[in-house]
C-alpha cells in the first residue's frame, strides 16, 4: 500500500472516532494536504468530505494556539470554532 492510501485510512479511521475533536481532524487534514501536496478538493475525495467542509476545518488550524489547546481541553464545538476562525482579529478571538 502506498503512503497516500496509508495516511488517509488512518484519518479515515481517527474520524470514525465517537471522542473526536474538531481541532484534532483539522490537524491530520492539514498534515494529509501538506504530506501528499494535496489540493483540498483531492483531499475531501479521499476522506469523503466536500471542499467546503475541508476549507473549514483547515481554517481552525490558523486560529491562535491558545484556542486551539483550550478547545481541546473544553471539547468546544465545531460550530464555535468556525465561526471564531471567520474572525480576523485575534485579540478578538482570546477575548472570546
Amino acid at each position: 500500500m502506498d503512503a497516500i492510501a496509508n495516511d488517509v485510512i488512518g484519518i479515515v479511521e481517527n474520524m470514525q472516532r465517537d471522542d473526536l475533536q474538531p481541532i484534532e481532524e483539522a490537524q491530520a487534514i492539514a498534515k494529509l494536504i501538506a504530506e501528499q501536496a494535496l489540493s483540498q478538493k483531492e483531499a475531501g475525495k479521499l476522506i469523503g468530505k466536500n471542499r467546503q467542509v475541508i476549507n473549514q476545518l483547515l481554517k481552525l488550524t490558523s486560529l491562535p494556539e491558545k484556542v486551539q489547546t483550550e478547545s481541546l481541553e473544553n471539547n468546544t464545538p465545531k460550530t464555535i470554532l468556525v465561526e471564531l476562525s471567520q474572525l480576523s482579529d485575534e485579540s478578538l478571538i482570546l477575548d472570546l
